[in-house]
Formats: C-alpha cells, structure tokens, sequence
C-alpha cells in the first residue's frame, strides 16, 4: 500500500474519495442527520426570502455558515443533497490535505492511513452531515499545510513570511465566519508565525516584527470585521454584536445529566487515537523524519484541544476539529512494525464504530419518506402554522413559514442552559407563540435532559387545554403531532407520556 508510490497521487486521492463516498452513503438523501443543519439549511432557505440572521431568525452561528447552507438551498428539492455531496467535498479535500501534510513526517503509506482515519472517524462523532466543522477544517488544514510546507525557510526569507502569514490567516479568518471555535487554532498560527518572524535575526527589527503582526491580524479579523460593518451599516449592528459575542459568554453551565453522558461519549471515541498517539511519542516513532514538522504537527494538535476545552465542548460532535491534527500526529506510526498494526487497528476501529453508528441511527428508517409523512400530516388543512417545540427542524424548511417567533430552533426555547442566553424572555416568547393558536405543535415524548421547567409547563398546559394528538413517530424519539382541537371533527387529548389508541394505529 504505497499511494504516491505505486498507484500515483491522482490514485491516491480516487481512492480517498472513494472511501469518503462508500462510508458516507448510507446517509445521502437523508432529511434528518441532525437538528443543527437541519437548521442550517432552513436559516440559509429563509435568507433566499430575504430574512436576515440574528434579526429576523435568530442564531449564535457566523453567518458564513448560514451563506454555504443559502447556497445549497438554491437546489430546490435536491437541497438536501447538495449539501450532503458538499460536505462529502470538503471531507474529501481535508483528507487529502491531511495526506500531503503526514508526508512530512511519515512514508507514503502511513500518509495515506492518516487521510482515511481522518474520513472513518468523522462519523462516530456526528461527522456524517453537515456539521459545521465539516466545511471549515479544510480551510484550518490548508492553512496549517500552507505553513508546515514552507516552515524550513519561514525563518530566513522575510518576503515568504509575510506572505504565507497572509495566506494562512486569511484562510483562518475565513473559517471563523463559519465557526468561531477557530480562534484557537488561528491564535497558535500567528504565534508560531511571529516567533518565525526572529527578532533581532538577520537584521530584523521591532518594526518589521509588529507590522507582521498587525498585518496577519489584520487579515484574519477581516471576514469579521466586514461582516460586522454591513450589519452595522444596515442598522442591525446591536443584533449582530448581541448574537456573535455577548450571548455565547451568557450560556448557563449545561445540565449533568445530559452533558455527562455526552462527555463519556466524546471520551469513548477520542480515547484510542490519544492512546496510540501517547504510545508513538514515547517510543520515539515521531521523531524519525523532520522533528521540526513534528514539533508543529503536536503544537497544532495540542492547540486545537484547548480550544475544544476552551469553549466548553458540550457534545461529542464538538470534538470533530481535533481529527484532523491527531490524524496527521497519528501517521508517523507507521515506520514501526507495532506501530503500523496499531494504526490498521485504529482504522478498522473507526470504520466499525462509524459504520455502527451510522446504521443505528440512520439505517433502519427510511427518513425521506418519515419527514413526508410529518409533512403531510400537518399540512392538512393547509396554511395552518406549525411550531416545532422539539423535534426535527427540517419540518420548518417543508411547510409555509409563518414567523412564529425570531427564536425558531428548539435549543433556544426549552435548553436550560440557553434560558438567559438568547435576548429574549423564554417564558414570554412561548406564550405570545401560543397565543397566536398553530394549528399543529410538535414535541418529542422522550425529550433529553436538561429542560427549562417553567417552559415545559407552559407547552404541556397549553396542549392541554386545546390540542389532541394525531400521530406519535416512535422512530424520530418519539415525536408527537398535536393538532389544534377546533380543526378537528372528533377526538380527545391524551395525558402527558401516553400514547392514544388513535396514534398505535397511526403511528410511524
């Protein structure tokens, strides 16, 4: 197994993509992968109907994810496709990306195990979709490979320099329009580009040094930056400010019944790759081609843990930047014997696991044709308003849109941890949705941990008093479809938990 060596690097990369497209497909075409592109996709709908994130829907997200997402919703009916193929591309360029820099460090065949580790654990980790991560590590990768490829001659050409810091903090600044999580790694690149920088070497001045520096943050705060000034320009600059910075410091501590298991599930899936990692370090297998390149590699990778630790990683998908950085650590594995079988191991592993995974959440169910049975069932009467308390997301994107409220994803009116976090009073919000009587309300009938009581009495009282439910999905945690009871010929209300007669025979 030699890519780059027998088979070429084109075949290397077909292979690569090959393999992105066979672990993946049993997701592609699927609607419900996840509550947050789901979201995504109807936040980047609603943005071609001329809504503006932050004032007319509400998010924390940059808003260059919710452009990418805009861009895939210009596919109609094969949105949902569009975006899945899109993030099959930036998987595949990462993996790629991954390969040339492992080849700093490792031969050509651990390189290529690097790049497939990278694509087989994604999706252990809610890495099968559309998660932000997803588009924004290969911009991360190809920044960080723009410097590890240049890195020997970083310290003496001043002219290469500059421009590589303006290369690779571009690239930084951009992925922070799409997450901002990206901060750490971009703070350790323009650090490690500074030190670069030697003052008091070759002549080098303080001059030149802060110039560089102010240059490269220049650069990364840019996208930012520009952002910020066109909502400001608009008027919508407090909303904008509100959305991106305050709130994300307001977050309650989340509830430990929920991020607990959470947190043993990230453990579960990050503990063998650290494993193998801590095993190759302390023989030494790292240190056998291009110590330097090495040295930046586990910088990078230690860079990318603080920031998943620095922004309090509260799902197991917020561990998906860190695969990127430990995979390419991981190749130098290969030039030992021991080493090379951990390393197959650890990718059988992550192919087992992902595809585990994936099957159990997504593999049984056919979630196409489960949405359009969600949609047909509160389409009829047509035109009547749909509130999503909890469930999925991706029913808003298929129903008329009434503008319920600014605060539409169902984090930010129930999650404990977001009750003081998104501007608004949940409390309020939830009664004035109420009072304007949707003709159907969705919730899940096992809804997770870590709910705001008062709001959770406020949903179920109003259900009570003047909707009934019509269809219980067992296969989508057990969502229930409450109808309002006027548009109803006959029916009665069920008590909370239950589920009627009517919905056994209805149910989905």
């Amino acid at each position: 197994m030699r890519p780059g060596g027998i088979v070429g690097p084109t075949g290397g990369a077909l292979a690569l993509l090959l393999a992105a497209l066979v672990l993946r497909w049993p997701t592609f075409g699927d609607p419900m992968l996840g509550w947050d592109e789901e979201f995504y996709l109807f936040v980047g709908g609603r943005m071609l109907h001329d809504d503006i994130p932050y004032v007319d829907i509400w998010d924390r997200k940059p808003i260059g994810l919710f452009v990418i997402y805009a861009f895939f919703h210009l596919f109609g009916p094969w949105r949902v496709w569009a975006y899945q193929i899109g993030a099959l591309l930036c998987v595949w360029l990462t993996a790629m990306l991954v390969t040339r820099m492992a080849r700093h460090v490792a031969p050509p065949a651990g390189a290529f195990i690097a790049g497939l580790l990278y694509i087989a654990w994604l999706n252990q980790a809610g890495g099968h979709g559309g998660q932000s991560s997803v588009f924004y590590t290969p911009l991360v990768a190809a920044a960080m490979a723009c410097i590890l490829d240049r890195l020997p001659r970083l310290g003496s050409d001043a002219t290469l320099l500059r421009r590589t810091g303006v290369q690779a903090m571009g690239l930084l600044g951009m992925a922070i329009q799409i997450k901002y999580t990206v901060i750490g790694e971009g703070v350790f690149a323009g650090l490690l580009l500074l030190g670069q920088s030697g003052l008091g070497q070759s002549g080098r001045d303080v001059r030149t040094f802060l110039k560089n520096g102010l240059l490269w943050v220049f650069v990364a705060l840019f996208p930012t930056l520009a952002v910020f000034g066109l909502y400001a320009l608009a008027g919508h600059g407090r909303a904008w400010w509100f959305a991106n910075i305050d709130s994300i410091f307001l977050r309650a501590a989340p509830d430990p019944r929920r991020y607990v298991p959470e947190l043993a599930g990230t453990i579960v899936v990050l503990a063998p790759i650290f494993l193998a990692l801590m095993l190759g370090w302390l023989s030494g297998a790292g240190a056998m081609k291009n110590p330097r390149d090495m040295a930046f590699l586990r910088r990078w990778t230690l860079a990318a843990f603080a920031s998943f630790l620095l922004f309090k990683a509260r799902f197991v998908h917020y561990s998906l930047p860190l695969f990127a950085p430990l995979a390419v650590a991981a190749a130098p594995l290969w030039f030992r014997r021991s080493g090379r079988i951990a390393l197959l191991l650890l990718l059988g592993w992550a192919i087992l696991q992902g595809e585990r995974t994936v099957w159990l959440n997504f593999g049984r169910v056919d979630d196409a044709a489960l949405m359009n049975r969600i949609v047909e069932t509160v389409s009829h009467p047509a035109g009547e308003c749909v509130f999503v308390y909890q469930g999925p997301q991706a029913v808003y994107d298929r129903v008329p849109w009434c503008g319920l409220t600014t605060h539409p994803f169902m984090g930010h009116l129930s999650d404990i941890e977001e009750a003081h976090a998104t501007g608004i009073d949940v409390s309020s919000e939830l009664r004035r949705i109420l009072a304007a009587r949707p003709g159907y309300i969705l919730l899940m009938q096992h809804a997770p941990a870590g709910r705001i009581p008062e709001a959770e009495r406020i949903v179920h009282d109003a259900l009570g008093a003047g909707y009934v439910a019509v269809r219980y999905v067992p296969a989508a945690r057990g969502l229930v479809i409450f109808e309002r009871r006027d548009l109803l010929s006959a029916g009665a209300s069920i008590p909370r938990g239950a589920m009627p007669p009517t919905e056994r025979r209805r149910s989905s």
